[in-house]
């Protein structure tokens, strides 16, 4: 699953500090909360994924099946055997020689099964499907742990947050929190979150750009597509190359308000770019030199000329005599 990360920017944070101490971060795939109300995925303490059966044992289970997929790792069915009823000390056998640890008995003396990932944070995922699903009394929903809530420090301003099991079209709200006495701010303003590369950030450049129209208003959510069209390679932090190469595939970047965008580009790589609504076009490429690590577009695109207005003088013709 990819992993989403976004940055939450404290303004003044000797105020906020003198009330919170933390920052919760909201989650759902819908960025007014409908159908899917937010959900917080921080805690106090990083969680596991659990899932608690809501029927009490022993269990006609003979030849019924569960698949679990646990951490978004392949889907493995478990196949139930012995004579009917099968009581708890069964099941839990039976799952654990699959998934070791992976079941044990809801607290205390419930007679019901408890699912629970070893790791913890939103990467820790349990999902389960099969027939016997209805009769431990599982939900089908895929569940997941949680991370811990965000600590403000001095003098930080900046805090990035990673969701190790998010989609590109689920939102996020944050809010800041008292562990102390429980009080809470109001949410920011939905916003998603960003991929998080594979590539060092050695071999990035940031390229920005500020966009109004002729009365000085910002132009907002408008397009900055670019297109690669050269190919490049490069080494990972771990020795893997990678290539990142020519293709129809969009980068896209969209200025927000105050009409700017910014998008993280692969140094030496070469590409073609439109400003949406317009017959803008350039093309460019990525400075190599590692001392420049962010680029304002406008100014970079300035200095190579337009496709569309360039004058080429037409051949000296061949007198034949």
């Amino acid at each position: 699953m990819p992993v989403q990360s976004f940055i939450t920017h404290v303004e003044d944070l000797d105020s906020v500090m003198a009330v919170f101490d933390q920052i919760q971060v909201w989650k759902s795939p819908d960025e007014s909360g409908a159908p899917t109300p937010y959900y917080e995925i921080t805690a106090a303490s990083p969680t596991k994924a659990t899932l608690d059966g809501s029927v009490v044992g022993p269990w006609d289970l003979d030849g019924e099946t569960l698949t679990v997929t646990l951490n978004n790792g392949e889907p493995i069915s478990i196949e139930f055997s012995g004579t009917d009823p099968l009581n708890i000390n069964q099941v839990i056998t039976t799952i654990n020689a699959i998934f070791s640890g992976l079941a044990k008995e809801v607290p205390t003396n419930t007679n019901r099964i408890r699912l629970e990932s070893s790791t913890t944070g939103t990467a820790s995922a349990l999902q389960v499907s099969g027939t016997a699903v209805s009769i431990l009394g599982f939900s089908t929903a895929k569940v997941n742990g949680k991370s811990a809530r965000i600590n403000l420090t001095v003098p930080t301003t900046e805090y990035e947050f990673k969701d190790f099991d998010g989609l590109s079209t689920d939102w996020y709200k944050t809010r800041y929190y008292s562990s102390a006495t429980g009080t809470v701010s109001s949410y920011s303003e939905p916003s998603q979150g960003n991929p998080v590369v594979v590539l060092p950030s050695s071999a990035l450049v940031r390229c920005f750009i500020f966009l109004s129209d002729g009365a000085g208003r910002p132009v907002i959510d408008r397009r900055i597509i670019l297109v690669p069209v050269s190919k490049v390679t490069v080494e990972d932090d771990l020795g893997n190359l990678y290539g990142s190469l020519p293709s129809v595939d969009r980068i896209v970047g969209i200025t927000d308000e105050k009409g700017f965008a910014e998008l993280f580009l692969v140094r030496g790589q070469t590409f073609k770019v439109f400003l949406e609504g317009t017959t803008y076009q350039r093309e460019f490429t990525v400075p190599v030199d590692p001392l420049v690590t962010e680029l304002n577009l406008l100014e970079a695109l300035s200095t190579v000329p337009d496709p569309f207005t360039i004058v080429q003088a037409p051949p000296i013709p061949i007198r034949v005599s």
